[in-house]
C-alpha cells in the first residue's frame, strides 16, 4: 500500500469505513468537507465490504475481487498483499493478543490477501 500511496500522491488515508459510521457526526462532517469544501479537487475511496462468505474465503476471494474491479470501469481498485505472511508475523508480535481466533482470522480473512477500494462519487 505504501508503494501505491506514493505512486498516486495520496495526501490522506483515513482508517474507517463510511458504512460503519453512516449516521454519526464524523460521517456528516466528512461528507460536508468532501462535497462542499473540496470543490471537486479530492478523490475519495472507501473499503468495499463483502459478504461473510467472501470475507472468510481467504486467498480464494482474490480472483473474484480482481474480476469485480475489472468490471467496474475504473470505479474500483484492488490492493493485493504480495506478502501475506508478514501480516501473520506482525500480529504474532503481540503474544498476549495472539489467541486461536485471531490466528484463524488472519489466516482466512480475505483482507489479509486483498483489499478493494471503491470510488465515492462526490
Amino acid at each position: 500500500m505504501e508503494y501505491q500511496a506514493t505512486k498516486i500522491t495520496v495526501m490522506c488515508i483515513m482508517g474507517f469505513g463510511l458504512v460503519y459510521i453512516q449516521y454519526s457526526v464524523i460521517q456528516a462532517d466528512l461528507s460536508t468537507f468532501l462535497c462542499e469544501e473540496s470543490h471537486g479537487s479530492v478523490d475519495a475511496w472507501e473499503l468495499v465490504s463483502t459478504s461473510i462468505v467472501r470475507k472468510y474465503s481467504g486467498p480464494l476471494d482474490v480472483w473474484l475481487s480482481i474480476q469485480s474491479a475489472k468490471n467496474s470501469r475504473g470505479q474500483m481498485y484492488c490492493l493485493l498483499n504480495k506478502h501475506p505472511r508478514k501480516s501473520f508475523t506482525a500480529m504474532a508480535q503481540h503474544q498476549s493478543q495472539w489467541i486461536w481466533f485471531r490466528k484463524l482470522f488472519v489466516s482466512f480473512s480475505s483482507y489479509t490477501y486483498i483489499n478493494v477500494l471503491k470510488k465515492i462519487n462526490l
